[in-house]
């Protein structure tokens, strides 16, 4: 049963009031719900819609660090990647707010921007290719921000899916969401631990996107490639 109904609101200590619109999905650790500001304090509008990561009360310390830690995290590959060149991909923006009413307490969450552009799975559903420029500029732009994590705060993406990246096609912009789940940094000099298995995945990606259908991450021959992506 989900924490939140629709149309109840949830009050931070910030001074912040969202309306909760509709459950956006669920897991073990935390509930999304597509919800509206109704008053700011903070950046934004009243009439925004964000998206409330919610973490379940209950849960163990190492938990609730990760959580902490996913608003940190994000701000320090933006950072490092504002220090690069020309940067056009967007990361999603978070902040983390604690619930201010006596009977949420222990509520923590974190509003993040909404995304109403699809994740590149959704773009796939149909086992139909994408169109060759469209491909490459959504692995392009992945791959930059592969690059950040890896060289600039020396981790990898533990829990890389297409699920995990938006396209906005008017835009022709990525972004990338669920910053929870990062390896240990790697101490200056050696490569992250899981780095190779975000670049693997990211070719199977590719070929996903230019085939429409899948590659097994262990690797495959060049014939069985061509064979099933005809």
């Amino acid at each position: 049963m989900a924490m939140f109904t629709n149309g109840q609101t949830i009050d931070s200590k910030a001074g912040n009031v969202y309306e909760i619109v509709g459950l956006l999905g669920e897991g073990i650790t935390a509930e999304v719900y597509r919800a509206r500001r109704t008053i700011v304090k903070g950046g934004g509008a009243p009439g925004d819609l964000v998206a409330l990561k919610v973490l379940r009360s209950g849960l163990p310390e190492e938990i609730e660090q990760h959580f902490r830690d996913e608003v940190d995290t994000l701000s320090k590959v933006r950072g490092e990647a504002e220090r690069r060149d020309p940067w056009v991909v967007e990361l999603v923006p978070g902040t983390i707010e604690d619930a201010s009413r006596k009977e949420l307490a222990q509520t923590r969450f974190i509003a993040f921007e909404f995304i109403a552009a699809p994740s590149v799975d959704q773009l796939l559903s149909d086992n139909v290719p994408l169109d060759e420029q469209h491909a490459l500029t959504i692995a392009s732009q992945v791959l930059s921000i592969l690059d950040v994590l890896h060289v600039g705060l020396r981790k990898s993406y533990t829990d890389f899916q297409l699920q995990n990246i938006r396209w906005d096609d008017a835009r022709q912009q990525v972004k990338v969401i669920d910053w929870n789940h990062l390896s240990l940094a790697a101490k200056e000099g050696e490569t992250p631990p899981g780095a190779v298995d975000d670049l693997a995945r990211m070719g199977a990606y590719l070929y996903q996107m230019l085939t429409g259908a899948g590659a097994r991450l262990s690797g495959e021959t060049l014939r069985l490639l061509e064979q099933r992506g005809g």
